[in-house]
């Protein structure tokens, strides 16, 4: 599908009654299962200095692997991949040859395949072909319905994270460009000690906040209740967590997305100033300037929407749900040349990204494409539902 097709071939009545109740009843559960963070730079909501969740998954051979297992360790680096993602490879390739390298100084390797919700024997026999043609000795393990991928808030695959011996992210970074294995090898070689860590008058130090303990407490808590389904709970929390701490960006940007899912005026109007707030203290962060863009979206300030898409692609052009929202709003503007660039690109990050189907329907909804619209609405769902494609979406 292009948003560039011509206008829909006139239809039958009931052909169209058929379309409009199909496109809003997917409209309406796609919203309410995109308050789910899908996928700032690597991940939504986890930053450089947070200690990363939990996680317990099975091992290609069916095997127990959880997060505890290589805490402790001086440095351990995990790696998002599927094998539809052309960056996973080169990101599995030098992870191994740092594994081989480093491992009899502690360093670690997880490998999380990210494929789709469950494995096929496709997938599973693409994975092993994978994991024998680059030689992997690091355990792959299976993110089954993608609870890790969630917790983590993963934006693109590959995604990668570099923890400390106490589980604390030192450098994450979003799909693989040509300097991520460096920035990798440096992080890591630091925590090993093996490299010393640039001085500060040398290089400018990159800053980690560090919220009040009591701010942090609810700010994990109300992540807790998120994942368990507790929108309210979490939302109470997340609000104890900034009034806790007036200059802790995290929490505003987790609530400014429920209350962005509530889709009122008033909760609208709230999350954009959640989201204005937490620009005003962190400007550098992709998550927070790209939520603002979204709850402008939302009021219908679609000017003020695209100047704030276009900084965040600016600040980070591998944040998928940037590329995608500066895509809708340029195909809102009319523009669908350049919309359908911006999807392209959105989709090349991560191919099965369901916020950028349903943005692009969005798209070719608002210019009268309602078949289109119907084929990516659907193409959303089928991703969100681990369905079978219809092989249409494109």
């Amino acid at each position: 599908m292009s948003l560039r097709s011509s206008p829909p071939v006139a239809a039958p009545r009931r052909g169209w009654r058929t379309a409009t109740h199909v496109l809003t009843g997917f409209a309406a559960l796609l919203v309410m299962l995109f308050a789910i963070p899908h996928a700032g730079a690597a991940f939504k909501y986890l930053k450089v200095g947070m200690e990363v969740p939990e996680f317990s998954l099975k091992t290609l051979e069916g095997q127990e692997f959880t997060l505890a297992q290589v805490k402790g360790q001086p440095a351990t680096l995990v790696v998002f991949f599927a094998t539809w993602s052309p960056r996973s490879t080169p990101a599995l390739e030098d992870a191994q040859k740092l594994l081989a390298q480093y491992a009899d100084k502690g360093f670690r390797v997880i490998a999380v395949n990210v494929n789709r919700l469950s494995l096929g024997p496709d997938d599973r026999r693409q994975i092993d072909d994978l994991k024998a043609s680059l030689k992997l000795t690091m355990p792959i393990v299976i993110d089954t319905n993608l609870e890790t991928y969630s917790a983590f808030g993963v934006v693109a695959t590959p995604s990668t994270a570099v923890i400390d011996t106490e589980g604390r992210i030192v450098h994450e970074a979003a799909s693989y460009l040509r300097s991520t294995g460096d920035d990798i090898r440096e992080s890591v070689e630091i925590l090993l000690g093996v490299r010393q860590a640039p001085k500060a008058d040398a290089v400018a130090a990159k800053p980690v906040y560090k919220p009040d303990s009591k701010a942090l407490r609810h700010f994990n808590f109300g992540r807790t209740m998120f994942q368990r389904g507790n929108r309210d709970k979490a939302i109470e929390q997340l609000e104890l967590a900034a009034a806790a701490d007036a200059t802790y960006a995290a929490p505003r940007i987790f609530l400014g997305h429920l209350l962005l899912a509530k889709k009122d005026p008033k909760s609208l109007q709230q999350a954009l100033d959640q989201f204005s707030a937490a620009v005003t203290l962190a400007p550098a962060d992709v998550t927070a300037q790209t939520g603002r863009g979204e709850a402008l979206l939302e009021l219908g300030k679609i000017d003020e929407a695209l100047a704030a898409f276009e900084k965040a692609v600016a600040t980070d052009p591998t944040y998928t749900p940037a590329v995608s929202n500066l895509a809708l709003v340029l195909a809102k503007q009319g523009k669908p040349a350049d919309a359908e660039a911006k999807f392209k690109a959105a989709l090349e990050l991560n191919p099965l990204d369901a916020g950028t189907y349903y943005r692009r329907a969005q798209g070719s909804e608002a210019a009268g494409n309602l078949k289109g619209a119907s084929a990516d609405f659907r193409r959303a769902l089928e991703i969100l539902m681990n369905l079978p494609s219809t092989g249409d979406e494109v």
